[in-house]
């Protein structure tokens, strides 16, 4: 797959995640239940004077706080400055921002006016939503003052234990005795009043900071809960069931009442409207050409786009989910879009009364979401074209399961335009309880056939008795889509008539959210598995391009995938819930919360500094990483220091810098030191009995890296391991043998153990050779050629200089050894060859044999030999005569 496809498809499935965001639109809608109190009952609470607003602002926070006045804050006074005064500038005039009291006196008398609206009766949604919206800022600017003065707190306190340390208890005996010594001065004692002063300013602001903040999270909480009762009050309203003829009675009586309400209203909307002109119809019908034009071009692209892979009988999996994504953009997204544009403009146009103006939105939004999911089903279902289905039914299903799709979704729509033009015509309650109750009962009817038309379709699956993984979701599905089905049916006809809309227009935009849900999710693995796919060359210009390896790159890209899909799903459960009573902006808050800190006892917990903390650490890190790079191949390979050496100051150097870099982002969290040393210390008991092997072997790295008894590139013998060391680390040494392969020696082994150093103080080596001459060879010969090819060698040291032992006279030979030093004993190998070569040459040239080594025969009895001997006589005569 080429590059191109790739990237419509990574466009394509951002185009329907933003497209999945406009389903809760009509789902969020739900109508209340008929009766109850609307936004038009009441005025705003915000608006309404408090029983207690009489008093001037100016004395509303002593009357609220009768302890504000008495704080430092609100008593200070200028006073005359003594001489040390005036030379060291007033730490107040430094920490505490002008008005920061008063303005927090204004939120607390905001808070207190919020509080008194909330307990009356009759609030409603608007309300609720103004109110919170004044608590919101209060909350957050309260709490970030609070933190920022807690901080200059701690600064403060610290300067004035410098200043004005505790006085230490008198020991025994002078009791009464004062140190003289300990005086302080004058301008020690001014500044140790001003730095007083200045912190019990601040904490009387930060403390009331700190009780706007618990007020101000009260009345979200008392929000919520009053939120969550009334959204459970509307669902579980008792209304007359749809066997009570009353009920029917009342609603055949309001439906001339009604029509008559529909004329008056269109009749007025019609003399209200503004006569059309070519003015403000110009942006309606530039909407119209402009969205004719997306529609058509988007077509033709589709056509041509599908037209290679609409002649293949067996498409590929990603040629189906890739062009079925299309097909919902072009046929779904693309007129839905052109159709609330259009109507927009329109309305722009001031053709339609501001009264009516709602209702029409609505009516444009029901379309859009009609022409959406329908092209969301067809695409589905594919019922005209099976080989491009991406659902396993039959083709006399998909059928009709598209028109129940379709039918459920446009009845839920119909009820919801109905309501709404119900509640413009003031409709007696009856009308609307009556017609949501039908509705809520056809949209089970339609949903219940569809059901049971896939229930036959999956029957001669579920008989053969094999039952997959998708088919144990499908029958748990199943389930519970009849008890929902149930559970609506039964609250529409024992009269929980908004409890019933409810349920019934959350199941059918659960299930196009869902499927929307996983058309996209199946086509970003499609696009995933495409790159992974993709050849060589093709991956590894892309991971060029971003500057990472290949092997990095599909991680990456498998891991983007894995966020997109946690991404998507968590949008998706946001989506699901909305209509629940959960309120976006509640979740708001509690993410800035996290995001800018909460308060777990003394400790305050940020999500930010954690962030930054972390930055700060990897940076830190980073720089210890490129300082070791520049140290150990720019700087110290010219220097007389050995190579173990450079290795051991640039490994001590990085773990110094991760040391230091894990402190300050510890110490930027806010976290104290100290207290992670009394941690610590607790847990060293744990670690001695748990840990002891690790602590062990961490130690024994650290000595190994100061005592230096190997380094790296050593040539050690441990046990049966031979090789040279590869890196020393926390844990363990590496030690990579002449085999190539690598050996994990624990360190405290090599602390412990016995350890052979080839290279310890230096490189010096000593080879011994052995030859075997015969004794027919002159000895001083024999020598001489061996220590001339030695001394020849340059590997091969003079001082001291090589010297030949004549070992002894042996059963078939003339034994000696050459003893040589090698100036590097890593050239052991190397050097032994050449000196054999060398030796061999010299030997051969001079006549010197190298003798095989003989043996004498001794045969005890030699009767059976001669019968052997005896009968191979007459053969060689025969043999002779002919």
């Amino acid at each position: 797959m080429k590059w191109p496809g790739i990237l419509r498809g990574a466009i394509l499935s951002l185009i329907l995640t933003v497209a999945a965001g406009m389903l809760p639109a009509l789902a969020q809608g739900t109508q209340p239940v008929p009766g109850t109190p609307t936004a038009a009952d009441s005025g705003s609470v915000a608006q309404q004077p408090a029983p207690s607003s009489s008093t001037p602002p100016s004395a509303a926070p002593a009357a609220a706080s009768p302890a504000t006045d008495q704080s430092p804050a609100a008593t200070a006074e200028p006073q005359a400055s003594t001489p040390a005064q005036r030379q060291t500038p007033s730490p107040a005039a430094l920490t505490l921002e002008p008005g920061a009291a008063a303005q927090v006196d204004s939120w607390k008398l905001t808070l207190d006016q919020i509080e008194i609206g909330l307990s009356r009766d009759g609030i409603n949604e608007q309300q609720l939503s103004a109110l919170e919206q004044e608590i919101q800022p209060i909350h957050f600017a309260a709490l970030e003052m609070a933190n920022r003065l807690n901080d200059r707190l701690q600064t403060l306190r610290a300067r004035l234990q410098e200043v004005a340390p505790a006085p230490k208890e008198p020991e025994s005996g002078n009791s009464g005795a004062t140190n003289p010594g300990t005086a302080e001065t004058p301008a020690v004692s001014g500044e140790a009043a001003t730095l007083t002063e200045t912190v019990a300013q601040l904490e009387a602001v930060a403390g009331k900071a700190r009780l706007v903040v618990v007020q101000a999270e009260q009345l979200q909480s008392r929000i919520s809960e009053l939120r969550r009762a009334a959204f459970t009050g509307s669902l579980t309203a008792k209304q007359p069931s749809l066997f009570a003829p009353s009920l029917w009675q009342e609603a055949y009586a309001a439906l001339p009442r009604s029509w008559r309400s529909a004329r008056i209203i269109a009749g007025d909307a019609l003399a209200a409207a503004s006569v059309p002109t070519l003015s403000t119809l110009l942006p309606a019908i530039a909407a119209l050409v402009g969205g004719l034009l997306a529609v058509i071009l988007s077509r033709v692209f589709l056509r041509r786009f599908t037209r290679r892979s609409s002649l293949e009988d067996e498409p590929t999996r990603f040629a189906r989910i890739n062009t079925a994504a299309w097909r919902v953009v072009v046929y779904g997204v693309i007129p839905a879009l052109a159709i609330h544009t259009i109507g927009t403009a329109f309305l722009a146009g001031g053709h339609v009364p501001p009264r009516l103006e709602p209702f029409v939105r609505t009516v444009l939004v029901g379309i859009s979401m009609l022409v959406f999911i329908d092209a969301l089903a067809r695409t589905i279902l594919s019922p005209r074209a099976a080989a491009w289905r991406l659902v396993d039914l039959p083709d006399t299903v998909t059928r009709p399961t598209e028109f129940t799709v379709d039918l459920a979704v446009l009845l839920v729509i119909v009820r919801y335009l109905l309501m709404r033009l119900f509640d413009l015509t003031a409709t007696p309650l009856a009308l609307s309880v009556a017609t949501s109750a039908v509705f809520s009962l056809l949209i089970v009817i339609v949903l219940a056939l569809g059901l049971m038309h896939i229930a036959q379709a999956r029957s001669a699956v579920e008989e053969s008795h094999i039952m997959t993984r998708n088919e144990r979701y499908w029958r748990l599905l199943r389930g519970v889509l009849w008890l929902s089905l149930a559970v609506i049916a039964a609250a529409a006809i024992s009269g929980y008539v908004a409890l019933a809309a409810f349920l019934s227009t959350q199941l059918v935009f659960a299930g196009v959210l869902l499927a929307l849900l996983a058309l996209i999710i199946t086509l970003i693995d499609e696009l995933t598995d495409a790159y992974l796919d993709t050849d060589d060359h093709q991956r590894t210009a892309l991971a060029r391009a971003i500057g990472v390896e290949r092997a990095s790159a599909k991680q990456i890209a498998i891991l983007a995938s894995g966020l997109v899909r946690f991404a998507l799903i968590v949008l998706a459960g946001i989506l699901l819930l909305l209509p629940w009573g959960f309120d976006t902006r509640q979740w708001r808050g509690w993410v800035d919360q996290v995001f800018f800190g909460f308060k777990v006892g003394d400790i305050t917990i940020s999500l930010s500094a954690i962030l930054t903390a972390l930055l700060l650490f990897l940076i830190g890190f980073a720089g210890t990483r490129a300082f070791q790079h520049w140290l150990s191949n720019s700087y110290m390979p010219h220097t007389k220091l050995d190579i173990g050496l450079r290795n051991s100051i640039g490994t001590a150097l990085g773990y110094v810098g991760v040391v230091l870099s894990a402190a300050f982002a510890i110490t930027y969290i806010g976290l104290d030191l100290a207290n992670l040393a009394i941690v610590a210390g607790a847990l060293s008991v744990g670690i001695g009995f748990g840990l002891q092997s690790v602590v062990n072997n961490f130690v024994s790295g650290l000595i190994l890296l100061a005592e230096r008894p190997i380094k790296e590139g050593d040539w050690i013998k441990v046990g049966s391991a031979e090789g040279n060391v590869q890196r020393i680390s926390i844990r363990a040494t590496e030690l990579t043998t002449f085999d190539r392969a690598t050996v994990i020696v624990p360190n405290s082994d090599l602390i412990s153990g016995t350890v052979t150093n080839m290279m310890h103080d230096n490189r010096i080596g000593r080879l011994v050779l052995q030859y075997g001459v015969g004794y027919n060879s002159d000895p001083d010969k024999v020598r001489d050629i061996l220590l001339s090819a030695a001394q020849a060698h340059p590997d091969v040291m003079q001082q001291p200089e090589p010297f030949v032992v004549f070992m002894e006279l042996g059963d078939s030979s003339l034994n000696f050894a050459l003893y040589t030093y090698l100036r590097d004993v890593a050239k052991t190998l190397l050097t032994r060859s050449d000196l054999n070569f060398t030796i061999f040459r010299a030997l051969k040239d001079a006549g010197i044999e190298i003798p095989f080594p003989q043996r004498d025969l001794n045969i005890r009895t030699s009767d059976g030999l001669e019968k052997i001997l005896a009968g191979f006589a007459p053969q060689k005569e025969k043999s002779g005569k002919s």
